[in-house]
Formats: C-alpha cells, structure tokens, sequence
C-alpha cells in the first residue's frame, strides 16, 4: 500500500523465525534487500526501512514499513501443537 513516498508491505515469517529472530529477504523498489526481523517479534511488529520508499522530487525517498505477519506451519505440527499443550497446562 501506498501512503505519500511511504510504502507498506507485509512480510510472511515463519513462527520459528519470528521467536529465534532471522534475516529474511525484502522486495524494495530497488531490489530485495536482507532485514533482520528481531527474535520475538510478534505479528504486530513493524519494521522501518529508512529511504526505502518512493522517490521524492526533492531527492530523498520515502520510508518502506514492512508489517510481520506470523505464520503458522501448513498442515500442523505435532511437536509445536504439543509444547502449547504443555505450556497451557
């Protein structure tokens, strides 16, 4: 989406990644770039990349916000679904 020369994206992280932490590819409006998406970072998270939107007139460049979007495994998984269980008493 776009707001001014800011651009906003989502970005699909795997659940393993968004506890662990992870460096994961973005696509930019010059290319994919490497971003480091913190450990623990919840599907709330946004992550700003400075000058990474839309060109402005004046030179500069717009900010990219890339929104985490937690995802869970395809099909389940036994290991995870049994750790919750132990974890929810």
């Amino acid at each position: 989406r776009v707001e001014g020369r800011d651009l906003h994206a989502d970005l699909s992280v795997a659940m393993a990644d968004a506890v662990l932490g992870a460096k994961v590819a973005v696509e930019t409006p010059t290319g994919r770039l490497a971003v480091n998406v913190p450990a623990w970072s919840s599907s709330d998270k946004v992550l700003r990349l400075k000058g990474r939107g839309l060109p402005e007139k004046t030179g500069g460049h717009g900010d990219l916000y890339v929104h985490v979007r937690l995802m869970l495994p395809e099909g389940g998984d036994s290991e995870l679904e049994a750790l919750m269980r132990r974890q929810n008493g």
